[in-house]
């Protein structure tokens, strides 16, 4: 009885050890620019499994290259274990043009912004209007709607005034000029009204 319980321990012991892999590690392969193809076979063939679960875009990288791993080159890992990469995608990274540049912002207001979001900014196109005031975003000659997206490698072309034109006057300003010159006849009116009255 006694030696069916060893048997049974040591057994036991084994197939833990077996099932564990205790004390088998691989080292971690550096898979950064390697086709992601290339790089689960390569993890494949030291036993490991690779899984690609997320994208990114770097502009100077190939498509589908891998750009970063869960696991840091060198590190050990026992066989069997997933390993999740990010890959480079095909396609360029878009980008929504912000709505509230065209109408609303000076030219460096507006490139500060752009390039902030990683935009690339083209020479202007200058038009009739108030000097370095953005009118509206081109993209290939065309207008864009605040709102769309946009490749951040396709240039942006601001369309902003030349400072021929400055704003004149403001829509309300007719009315306000007559409001004042009528109080003003109404009260000369009045006050010789006022004068007759004490002659």
């Amino acid at each position: 009885m006694v030696l069916f319980v060893v048997v049974v321990i040591l057994g036991g012991l084994l197939l833990i050890d077996r099932y564990t892999l205790h004390g088998k590690y691989v080292e971690m392969p550096d898979l950064k620019g390697e086709n992601a193809k290339v790089a689960i076979l390569k993890l494949e063939s030291l036993g490991l499994k690779g899984e690609v679960n997320d994208t990114g875009y770097v502009e100077r990288m190939a498509g589908g290259v891998i750009l970063d791993q869960s696991i840091r080159p060198g590190d050990k890992v026992k066989p069997g274990r997933w390993i999740y990469m990010a890959v480079n995608s095909t396609q360029e990274r878009r980008v929504a043009l912000p709505t509230d540049i065209a109408g609303n912002c000076s030219m460096r207001e507006a490139e500060m912004k752009l390039r902030a979001r990683g935009f690339r900014i083209a020479p202007p196109e200058y038009i009739l209007g108030d000097r370095n005031w953005v009118y509206e975003i081109k993209v290939n000659g065309k207008v864009q709607e605040p709102g769309s997206m946009v490749s951040v490698r396709t240039p942006l072309t601001l369309v902003v005034g030349d400072g021929q034109v400055e704003e004149e006057y403001s829509g309300g300003d007719d009315f306000y000029e007559s409001a004042f010159t009528d109080s003003l006849s109404g009260s000369s009116s009045k006050g010789s009204e006022g004068d007759a009255l004490f002659e």
